[in-house]
């Protein structure tokens, strides 16, 4: 924990998933989620990156413990293929439904062995499973629905079991047809058992859930997580910061929200910065003056991203920053933007989505990361 110049500990925390006093208000989104994993149901949640995702993930799952509940946590993000995911979902059941098992190794052997091809090793943190396939020319898909299986003898009546598989939209890039294996599997073999699919990509996650032909249709019920209410994140902000022993007035945790576009991870790292200043109470200019510290801060790292860029993405972006646009290819557009045709503007957009630097929000396109939008709006 770093401390604030005037001595006091900053309350706020922006780098990594918070728990407990530092978790922004997410009480209903938390209740539902937990509620839904002790009763066996399914959740597709569908959340923006910074938006307190896994915070809430985490939040949930130590409500489940604390009722008895056995959860685990796969992360897909870095998985390649079908042997990559077979894999982290392997060792995030031995490392959580199966969590019970920890020292007591030969009780652990036992029940991988049910999983054949599995060796276990003992390690730091826990055990790890490895995974040899079952045959030369596996697809893997034996080897998941094993796993799965795991998961659901892990559980019982006093013992609901559950499993989060965050960043679940890399299955649709990794192969088409690993969906449908999810919708077999919580279908046929998962009964009783919590899965919640996890997404970064809405279009993508909404694509897989939703529609005539959608791979995951019916598989479960979705919870969106939108921006928390500025009234409520005020509250909060100005809550946090008095109980490290710092004013916040009503008016600078307005303007921090709107500053940080209420997305919450971008709000904590915000208030971090304004809580640092020697001033004793954090008003707007203490807010301005935070502003102007974050983006000194990540200046090189946005100069990196912007020189990365072709020269339509950087018009495209520098125009998005100064303003939304609910269309790219209107004139007024193209005029501000100084792109010269529809077709380039559309292709820019296209690859700027892919890559998550412009996102659809409520007043039309915009930058994603609101502080690079600051700082290209203060290039122009």
């Amino acid at each position: 924990m770093r401390y604030a110049s005037c001595g006091m500990a900053n309350p706020f925390e922006y780098s990594d998933p918070v728990t407990g006093e530092s978790f922004a208000n997410r009480r209903a989104e938390l209740q539902t989620l937990t509620t839904r994993m002790l009763s066996g149901q399914n959740v597709v949640l569908i959340s923006p990156r910074r938006y307190g995702k896994t915070s809430l993930i985490m939040n949930a799952q130590l409500r489940v413990r604390r009722r008895g509940g056995r959860t685990g946590l796969a992360n897909l993000f870095w998985c390649r293929n079908r042997q990559d995911v077979a894999q982290e979902l392997a060792n995030a059941v031995i490392r959580g439904p199966l969590g019970w098992l920890k020292g007591k190794v030969e009780e652990a052997r036992r029940v991988i062995s049910a999983l054949p091809g599995a060796s276990l090793s003992v390690e730091k943190d826990g055990y790890r499973v490895s995974l040899s396939p079952f045959q030369p020319r596996t697809d893997w898909t034996a080897e998941i629905r094993h796993v799965m299986r795991l998961v659901r003898e892990a559980g019982s009546a006093e013992h609901p079991a559950s499993l989060v598989i965050d960043e679940f939209q890399k299955v649709a890039e990794i192969d088409p047809a690993l969906p449908g294996l999810f919708k077999s599997l919580t279908d046929l073999e998962l009964r009783g058992v919590s899965l919640v699919l996890a997404g970064s990509r809405r279009h993508v996650m909404h694509e897989l859930h939703s529609g005539p032909g959608a791979p995951l249709l019916g598989v479960g019920e979705i919870l969106t997580l939108d921006l928390v209410p500025e009234g409520e994140m005020v509250a909060f902000l100005m809550h946090r910061s008095a109980a490290g022993g710092k004013e916040m007035t009503e008016a600078a945790g307005r303007l921090l929200y709107k500053r940080a576009r209420g997305v919450p991870a971008y709000v904590q790292r915000l208030a971090f910065e304004a809580f640092e200043s020697d001033a004793p109470t954090i008003d707007e200019i203490s807010v301005e003056r935070a502003v102007g510290t974050v983006l000194k801060r990540e200046r090189q790292y946005f100069e990196v991203i912007y020189e990365d860029l072709a020269p339509n993405q950087k018009s495209l972006m520098r125009a998005l920053a100064i303003e939304p646009a609910r269309s790219i290819t209107s004139r007024e557009f193209l005029d501000r933007s100084g792109l010269r045709a529809d077709s380039s503007a559309q292709r820019a957009l296209q690859a700027l989505d892919a890559s998550e630097k412009v996102e659809l929000g409520p007043d039309g396109w915009q930058v994603t990361d609101p502080f690079f939008a600051l700082w290209l709006a203060g290039m122009v």
